[in-house]
């Protein structure tokens, strides 16, 4: 009878213990319930805000553009009237070479404006593009051809390394810009007697993978991720001729991955850098012709 008593004590004992462990739980899940519906509640209200911001960064830039652009467009045509003496002979050379200074300080910013609001529609996910059948060495040689004097005045070889018949169905504008953003950089930042390369070819997976090589100054390793982010800049102790203003790869980048690719790059420093930007099979046409 005595063991009974102890037993049915010690029974008493241990479901009491599991009880107040089954409260304790219930009270910590509660608790944690509680917390994670917090977190949630907050993430949403992070979000909201960070949804907020961003559309009104865009509109910002939307009416600053605007509105930059108005007196920009005139500072650039009566400077470009007066570099060119349309309007009679400027008898000081030096008003002359200030007007062309004026005019090329005009078209910087002017593209600075409009990388901006190319990368915030990128961000937003409002770049639109309109997907058309193109041959991609058509737009090489096209692009190639912009920087010819710029190149031959740096002592800069080009050279057009792409497949004949290579046609991508992609977007017109965007791919031209992702080449002139790539050979712009490329030529920036190739000292005299270097070669830049826009090659591109079909791959092994059958999508289409192009770029540019150079033989430039190269980017330090540490530096590779900065270069996509917006004003991302490499350091370095070596001299170029003139700076970037960091948005020419996010841009690439973004027009890329509006495209379902993505983009490389590779580089040593001192020896020269390849971006290289690849396309699925999907945007991959099959011809001998393209619009």
């Amino acid at each position: 009878t005595a063991l009974y008593v102890l037993y049915q004590f010690h029974m008493f004992r241990q479901m009491n213990a599991n009880a107040r462990a089954m409260l304790s739980l219930r009270e910590d899940k509660s608790d944690l319930i509680e917390r994670l519906e917090g977190a949630r509640l907050e993430s949403d209200r992070a979000r909201v805000r960070a949804e907020t911001a961003s559309r009104a960064k865009s509109d910002f830039l939307a009416n600053m553009s605007h509105e930059l652009r108005t007196p920009l467009n005139a500072i650039i045509g009566f400077s470009e009237m007066m570099k060119l003496e349309a309007l009679g002979p400027m008898t000081n050379p030096t008003y002359k070479s200030y007007a062309g200074d004026i005019h090329n300080s005009g078209l910087h910013l002017l593209g600075l404006i409009n990388d901006i609001l190319d990368l915030s529609r990128i961000e937003a996910g409002r770049f639109q593009i309109s997907p058309e059948d193109l041959n991609l060495k058509t737009l090489a040689v096209d692009t190639l051809r912009m920087f010819d004097i710029r190149a031959r005045n740096g002592g800069i070889s080009l050279v057009c390394d792409v497949e004949d018949d290579l046609l991508l169905h992609a977007d017109n504008r965007g791919l031209r810009q992702v080449m002139l953003n790539l050979v712009s950089n490329a030529v920036k930042f190739t000292p005299t007697g270097g070669t830049v390369t826009l090659f591109g070819r079909r791959n092994a997976q059958g999508g289409a993978e192009f770029g540019v090589r150079d033989t430039g100054v190269g980017i330090p390793q540490k530096d590779v991720d900065l270069v996509f982010e917006n004003f991302g800049q490499a350091q370095h102790e070596i001299k170029v001729m003139e700076r970037g203003t960091g948005l020419g790869l996010p841009i690439v980048k973004g027009i890329i991955t509006v495209h379902s690719g993505v983009v490389r790059l590779e580089s040593t420093l001192g020896q020269g850098t390849t971006v290289t930007c690849y396309l699925p099979v999907s945007r991959v046409r099959r011809g001998k012709s393209a619009a």
